[in-house]
């Protein structure tokens, strides 16, 4: 599948900050594209969209949520430097069957924020379940993410390419 082009996602950053109005479609593409970015900038470190913005189901506020998997999260942390992304960290445990087990989470701040929740390696091969509802956590792919964008947003991905 092709790759969708940087000019997809050009944008300035206060278009959507200013906004009062809250565009739940507009706002859901522009996430996954801001996804996309992201997921190929940290390609090392074989992230997957999880989350609202993965399902569709955004609210005002919403972050971009992806799972990134490297064993030492100080070559993460050198990537980010490397290539200027402000970012802030964080642990969080988390309830893994009956053991409170922590992990790092790492924020970024771009038009959308995004949260990296950090796992092992061969977390990558292993079925999470939320926290919150205890169901399997669905992980998409980058190539995942481009499909649902053709499936749910071909045609408002050729109007801006044509508005450009």
């Amino acid at each position: 599948m092709a790759r969708f082009p940087n000019r997809y996602i050009n944008y300035p950053d206060t278009e959507y900050r200013e906004d009062t109005q809250f565009d739940q479609i507009n706002t859901l593409l522009k996430m996954r594209l801001k996804a996309i970015e992201y997921m190929d900038k940290l390609k090392d470190f074989s992230p997957r969209l999880i989350g609202s913005v993965s399902t569709g189901k955004i609210k005002n506020g919403s972050d971009i949520d992806l799972h990134i998997f490297c064993d030492q999260i100080e070559l993460l942390f050198i990537f980010l430097d490397d290539n200027k992304i402000q970012y802030e960290i964080k642990e969080v445990q988390i309830q893994v069957g009956n053991k409170q087990v922590i992990y790092q989470h790492v924020y970024l701040f771009d038009v959308f924020d995004l949260e990296l929740s950090v796992y092992p390696e061969y977390e990558l091969r292993v079925t999470t379940k939320s926290s919150t509802d205890g169901k399997a956590i669905k992980r998409l792919s980058i190539a995942k993410v481009e499909a649902l964008l053709e499936k749910e947003h071909w045609d408002d991905l050729l109007k801006m390419n044509k508005d450009k």
